[in-house]
């Protein structure tokens, strides 16, 4: 699952220390984040011995579509401050293999809306004839994200157009541009749903609500940020930081755009961040990823809970394909802990 390892990599490398009166203790436990993240007792003797855990979290899943995955490790000797600011000068997420192009999304100094001007490079290349053809040829499906009044913009171009891979561009930015719009407006609720086969359609905006809501270890203890994450853009909190990113990545050998929202609560006895990729032009339908950081005895606890989207697990033999979905998340998220934690241990940014 490149894309998990792509959004731990960008949430963790975001931190940022803001100021919090000294001496303050963390708003959870060791205990309690285990509990959440469905860890028995019985597992806390191998994560103070340096284990990193990591599990399927069926019990959490509310959606048949849902994928969802946590994992926990302590960095023993890598105090809070360290671990927040590790990726700060890195910027690994912004140098991944498979990120081709990303760009900050900025607020129109006029109404507050997304500025047109950000969206203006997103395209594609020569190079990727064969995905515009894809699109040309798109009449609906799992094949890519759209809603049916964004799949008929493409059906007016000539594919033997010469300035076809433009014109193509050109509705893939304003498609964008108007789903970040609508989302900068009303959240999730204004996210609009992707067009299936017969009729049926795919409800990212619902299934990121379900995700949040759902999220028991935000809602008992980091409610400001739960109801700014629930509630965006009618409940942001003051110390709550918000940006929005475009990204071209290269997911199966193959470019794909995602708009995704950043949101950020940093202090000196705790770091919560939320990433919420709310459209995905194909692959997955959407995702949050949620990771924290406590201290823990000289040391740093660091947790992560990922749910992920997408229809390719549900129909025919879906129990199967949620194990092995579940296990490719599990092995991504542990493996860039593993990294993590190994870096951070070694004394190394």
């Amino acid at each position: 699952m490149q894309y998990i390892i792509l959004a731990c990599t960008i949430l963790t490398q975001g931190f940022m220390v803001q100021n919090a009166h000294a001496g303050q203790k963390p708003p959870v436990t060791i205990d309690k984040i285990m509990a959440h993240l469905a860890f028995d007792k019985s597992y806390k003797k191998a994560l103070l011995n340096g284990k990193i855990l990591s599990t399927g979290m069926p019990e959490m899943e509310q959606l048949r579509e849902e994928l969802a995955v946590s994992a926990v490790m302590l960095v023993v000797r890598a105090p809070m401050e360290k671990v927040v600011a590790a990726y700060l000068n890195g910027e690994s997420f912004r140098q991944s293999d498979d990120t081709i192009a990303y760009h900050l999304i900025h607020s129109a100094p006029n109404n507050g809306l997304p500025a047109k001007e950000d969206f203006k490079t997103i395209g594609f290349t020569k190079g990727e004839l064969s995905e515009v053809k894809k699109l040309l040829d798109f009449k609906g499906g799992t094949a890519f994200n759209f809603s049916r009044d964004e799949t008929e913009q493409f059906r007016g171009v000539d594919p033997k157009n010469p300035t076809v891979q433009e014109k193509v561009s050109l509705i893939l930015r304003r498609i964008l541009a108007e789903r970040c719009q609508s989302y900068f407006s009303r959240g999730l609720m204004a996210v609009r749903p992707y067009e299936r086969d017969r009729g049926k359609q795919s409800f990212p905006g619902r299934e990121l609500t379900v995700a949040v809501a759902s999220t028991q270890l935000l809602e008992n203890h980091f409610p400001d940020f739960y109801q700014s994450l629930l509630k965006y853009p009618e409940n942001i909190g003051k110390n709550i930081k918000n940006d929005f990113y475009w990204f071209k990545n290269r997911l199966d050998n193959r470019p794909v755009f995602q708009l995704c929202h950043y949101m950020a609560d940093i202090r000196n006895h705790y770091a919560i961040v939320a990433e919420l990729r709310f459209y995905v032009e194909h692959t997955y339908n959407a995702m949050l990823t949620v990771i924290g950081c406590v201290p823990f005895e000289g040391g740093t606890v660091v947790f992560c809970i990922n749910r992920t989207f997408t229809d390719q697990v549900a129909g025919f033999g879906s129990n199967l394909k949620r194990n092995i979905g579940r296990r490719r998340i599990e092995d991504a998220v542990s493996k860039h802990f593993a990294k993590l934690r190994s870096l951070l241990e070694a004394g190394k940014n």
